[in-house]
Formats: structure tokens, C-alpha cells, sequence
């Protein structure tokens, strides 16, 4: 991923240059909604390594740096090669919270459908088996992601070109247990947890089911329709009608889109 183009105020650009635990920043990959990721190295041991530093702004907010914390604790949990490793965490001089992850190179689903469509039936499977497996590691971790889409899953690829994905952003990630694990699940910062393109019916504002494991396999199986059939299986406009959609309509028989399947 190219550096992003920062004005001379942007936080960003003052820690480009400069050292964050035990590696120097060398250039800003992305910013999400919780803060920046940057490329940093060991200096001796010449380790690539990608940093997520939680941004000034959402630091202030005790819920949000909870959040951060439960984030990088989810994947340093979760033992599986299909979920992005985390192996360090700490805080920076200014306090900012920031957790040292593996620096994967490739591009995500998101952009790699927008490029490509439809996608071959022995590609679709390629990514999909490990990406479900890397679910279950999750889910057996006891944690739910509620946010499975095409953005965050990462494709890399194997030494003979097959294509692997890496399950990405645990921001809001939910404990399945979470009074047994002393943590809180932080909802009430949100209006919509989950992507409406995506989500699962219960995750929608105002429902009153439980959001649980099967959101993510809902959630996961709206993106493998995607990659099959070429688009979700909903679209509008506007994100009430789409909650709507998911709700209440079935989506096209994939037949309809791919009549060698």
C-alpha cells in the first residue's frame, strides 16, 4: 500500500521518521476509523512490521482505548494464519495506544473484486476454506467479529502464487462471554456495529436479537456471494431499505448471475 499525502498538520507526518517501542516508523500506510497504521523496521533486526496507533482524538475517550486494547488482544489471541498476527502492544510518549502487528503485503477483497468481478469457482474456494477456518479459530477464541466484509479481508499470497486470506480490523469485535473475560462489550458508541452491505438482520438498529456467531457466518456468507455472483446480494442506496433487504427479502438464486454454477 502506497504512503498516504499528509498536510504539514496532520499528526501522521511527525511520526513518520520517528521511533515507536522498538521500531522506526518509515512511512504511513492507511488511516481507519480508530487511527493510522504505519510501516516501521527493527533497526537490528531488520523486521518489517505494520504499527496501529489509536489517534489523539478517540485516545481521550476511556470507552475507545478499551475497545483498542480488546482489539489487539483479539489477535493476539486468535492462533490461526489466516487471522493478521499481533505481538506487541504499548503506549507512545504522548499516550496514543499503538499494537506492533505483521506487515502483509497484497491488496484487499474489496478492491481485488472491484478489479475483477466474479471471480473463478477454484478461486472463490482458495479463499474461502481458510477464511472459514480462520472464523472458527476466532469464534473458538471466544471472539465475534461483526464486521466480516470484502474491506477486511486481506489477500496475500503463497509462495505458489495461491491466493491466502488474512482476516483484518477487530475494532469491533465482540467477547462472546464477556463478564467471565472482566470485559465490557461497548455498543452505545456506535449507531450501526457492521457494514449494511453485509450485515446480518440482528445487527441492524433496533432489533432485539442476539448478535452471536452466526452474524459472522451471515456476514461471511454475504461476501462469498459476492465473490461468486460478481455483487452482494443487496444493494440500495439507502442503508434502511438494505437492513430491510436482509431482513426480510431472499437474495437472487446465485444461478441468476452465474449460470455455469
Amino acid at each position: 500500500m502506497p504512503p498516504s499525502n499528509d498536510s504539514p498538520g496532520d499528526s501522521s507526518s511527525s511520526v513518520v521518521g520517528t521511533r515507536i517501542g522498538n521500531y522506526e516508523v518509515t512511512q504511513l500506510l492507511g488511516k481507519g476509523s480508530m487511527g493510522e497504521v504505519y510501516q516501521a523496521a527493527h533497526p537490528i533486526l531488520d523486521k518489517q512490521v505494520a504499527i496501529k496507533v489509536l489517534s489523539e482524538d478517540l485516545s481521550a475517550y476511556p470507552e475507545l482505548v478499551s475497545r483498542f486494547k480488546r482489539e489487539a488482544r483479539a489477535i493476539a489471541r486468535i492462533k490461526h494464519r489466516a487471522i493478521v498476527q499481533a505481538f506487541d502492544f504499548g503506549a507512545m510518549e504522548d499516550g496514543r495506544q499503538y499494537y506492533v502487528m505483521e506487515l502483509l503485503k497484497g491488496t484487499n477483497l474489496a478492491v481485488y473484486l472491484s478489479t475483477r468481478g466474479a471471480l473463478p469457482w477454484e478461486e472463490c474456494l482458495s479463499i474461502a476454506l481458510p477464511l472459514l477456518e480462520g472464523l472458527t479459530a476466532a469464534h473458538e477464541a471466544g471472539f465475534i467479529h461483526r464486521d466480516i466484509k470484502p474491506d477486511n479481508i486481506f489477500l496475500t499470497r503463497l509462495e505458489d502464487g495461491t491466493l491466502f486470506p488474512k482476516i483484518i480490523d477487530f475494532g469491533i469485535a465482540k467477547l462472546k462471554n464477556p463478564d467471565e473475560q472482566q470485559d465490557s462489550v461497548i455498543t452505545r458508541i456506535d449507531a450501526v456495529m457492521g457494514t449494511p452491505l453485509y450485515m446480518s438482520p440482528e445487527q441492524a438498529p433496533g432489533s432485539t436479537e442476539e448478535v452471536g456467531l452466526w452474524s459472522d457466518i451471515y456476514s461471511t456468507a454475504a461476501t462469498l456471494y459476492h465473490m461468486i455472483a460478481g455483487k452482494p446480494p443487496f444493494f440500495s442506496d439507502n442503508p434502511l431499505e438494505l437492513m430491510l433487504m436482509h431482513s426480510w427479502q431472499p437474495p437472487p438464486p446465485i444461478y441468476e448471475h452465474r449460470p455455469d454454477l
